[in-house]
């Protein structure tokens, strides 16, 4: 039998893009490999394996055979931006995916200070950036961006940022590549 993992109250609260790794299949109970997954267009439209039904209690389905790694856009976090989604599509499904802003108040130790991250922050400044993430399996990928009415727009910047490969994909290769989609100027 497998294990629950409990995700009800942090989807509640807004958290998005759940995707958390079953290496064994033990916590599943299937003693396959997989992801427990929220039910976010953003992760399942791209999962070539059929997902359970959520698990009682839950709030996540099951995806057997699934090897996701998550992929996050920074954008600008300016308020002009509102309203304005990510579209992400591998040629045959195309997702929108809402935005999202972090916000970090707070001072770095000296360790931090040391790191790249020093030359973004002074020390007692308030950060916030604007995202955009989605949980993927291996593909090629095109990312553009829309407001509200469906018109394109480009943020000031997108910086694309890889998170750590999942144990599914060690020792297979396994790429994702990013087509940017910049508006067509009139």
């Amino acid at each position: 039998t497998g294990h629950t993992i409990f995700a009800c109250d942090a989807i509640e609260k807004g958290v998005r893009n759940i995707a958390i790794e079953d290496i064994t299949g033990n916590i599943s109970g299937t003693n396959k490999p997989g992801f427990f997954v929220s039910d976010e267009t953003a992760i399942t439209s791209f999962i070539p394996s059929l997902c359970s039904p959520k698990s009682p209690g839950s709030c996540l389905s099951y995806c057997e055979g699934a090897c996701l790694r998550l992929v996050s856009f920074a954008t600008n976090p300016s308020k002009i931006h509102n309203g304005v989604s990510m579209v992400v599509s591998n040629g045959i499904t195309s997702v929108e995916i809402p935005r999202s802003v972090y916000y970090w108040k707070g001072v770095f130790d000296e360790e931090e200070k040391t790191t790249e991250k020093a030359g973004f922050f002074e020390e007692t400044k308030d950060w916030t950036k604007g995202w955009f993430g989605a949980a993927l399996p291996p593909g090629d990928y095109s990312i553009s961006f829309v407001n509200g009415t469906g018109g394109e727009v480009w943020p000031d910047f997108v910086g694309e940022m890889m998170e750590q490969e999942p144990a599914c994909a060690f020792g297979t290769v396994s790429t994702y590549s990013f087509t940017y989609n910049y508006p067509q100027s009139e």
